[in-house]
């Protein structure tokens, strides 16, 4: 079915009567999991979620050649600018033109970093992966699931040798991974990013949940609707806690 829409959408092209040689970027924003370690969906940073497909093709761009540089989606913001023949904004940017890529250059950066809040995570995951020519280096970073708690422990991969990412090997490099954490953390505080996130899930619930369904007067009413087994005494106080508002 998606080969079939894919040649939807090249055919239109070619009716459409697009100016010489169009460029054309497929890729996909997440992987899915068929329960790789026993999960499905995506929601987490292992390889069956967090690896893409992205393909590139156009003006100038070899056909059938493979690369095994690595590339994010924040690379697609600089590549499309560049296609267009414009500059992008201003400032830093976690990404970099693909174009030279595709015909054989190195990147400017060695690596790739990624950010996630899943509705279905305790808390903020942090990625950065980096090859040394002889290891394919996976680090993944969590934070902690409030300010002052203790963050999970970091989980470090080498994708060279555990492609299924079934050994943690953390212990083992202490100074790989406070390498890929200086990484990593040249393109985001792992800290704020997270404090961010978790105050802006705070307001939207308030906004958007608690005070819709009534404030305290509806608020455990409104969750025992929509989670099973909620207990209104001791559930209702942790809501409480975090919220700083009554949920009686």
């Amino acid at each position: 079915q998606a080969d079939e829409l894919i040649g939807r959408i090249l055919e239109a092209l070619k009716v459409g009567g697009s100016r010489g040689q169009p460029y054309i970027i497929f890729l996909s924003d997440h992987g899915e999991h068929a329960l790789e370690h026993r999960q499905t969906g995506k929601n987490s940073m292992l390889e069956a979620s967090s690896r893409v497909p992205l393909v590139i093709a156009g003006p100038g761009v070899p056909k059938n050649a493979r690369s095994g540089a690595l590339a994010s989606l924040h690379d697609v913001y600089p590549t499309v600018v560049a296609m267009a023949g414009a500059e992008p904004r201003p400032g830093p940017l976690a990404g970099e033109n693909l174009l030279p890529v595709v015909t054989g250059d190195s990147r400017k950066k060695d690596f790739v970093v990624s950010e996630y809040h899943s509705v279905f995570s305790g808390t903020g995951m942090f990625m950065v992966r980096h090859n040394d020519g002889k290891h394919k280096w996976k680090l993944v970073l969590y934070a902690p699931q409030q300010p002052g708690m203790q963050a999970w422990p970091a989980q470090l991969f080498d994708l060279a040798v555990d492609p299924w990412e079934r050994s943690n090997v953390a212990e083992d490099h202490v100074e790989e991974v406070a390498s890929l954490r200086a990484m990593l953390a040249q393109e985001v505080d792992i800290e704020q990013a997270d404090v961010e996130k978790k105050a802006f899930d705070k307001y939207m619930f308030y906004t958007y949940w608690y005070e819709k369904h009534g404030g305290a007067d509806g608020c455990a009413n409104a969750m025992t609707k929509v989670y099973d087994g909620f207990d209104p005494e001791q559930d209702a106080a942790l809501i409480e806690r975090w919220l700083g508002r009554p949920c009686p």
